[in-house]
């Protein structure tokens, strides 16, 4: 019996061959490109708003409960200085055009189009409520203003 135990230990055994690992000379570096290119995009569109809200000398209204927004494709963003002065992106506006440029604007679609309003906090009110008639001259509903977290 013993040394038929030990014939079987001998036929289990096996020798095994190992070869040299070959997988970081063929490392994929798509992946890698892939997601650098996803963040670069990212910090583009990010940057880009960024630089939009603080390019006007535009200081808003603080409130408590306020929420963060998050820019929709169909937002139109009109802001309001100190003097009253009315632009759309980096175009005055002055008030007899307001009706036409937010209808170009807003496109056929004005009623699924929003309006954020970036007014300064020291503009007289009149000129926010000509915005706002504008935009509902023109079929636009949604319409919010916007302001500052207050510290």
């Amino acid at each position: 019996m013993g040394g038929a135990a030990g014939t079987l230990e001998k036929e289990l055994v096996m020798p095994v061959r190992l070869r040299p690992a070959h997988s970081l000379s063929s490392l994929s570096l798509t992946p890698l490109i892939d997601v650098v290119f996803l963040l670069l995009v990212f910090f583009l569109v990010a940057t880009r708003y960024d630089a939009e809200e603080n390019r006007l000398d535009i200081l808003l209204p603080a409130a408590e409960q306020t929420q963060p927004m998050f820019r929709q494709s169909n937002e139109i963003v009109v802001h309001v200085d100190r003097a009253g002065n009315v632009l759309i992106g980096d175009r005055p506006v002055v008030s007899g055009e307001l009706e036409s440029v937010l209808q170009r604007a807003a496109g056929a679609r004005s009623r699924d189009c929003s309006v954020v309003i970036r007014a300064d906090k020291r503009c007289e009110w009149e000129s926010v409520v000509r915005v706002m008639d504008a935009c509902h001259a023109v079929g636009i509903r949604d319409i919010y203003p916007m302001t500052s977290v207050e510290s």
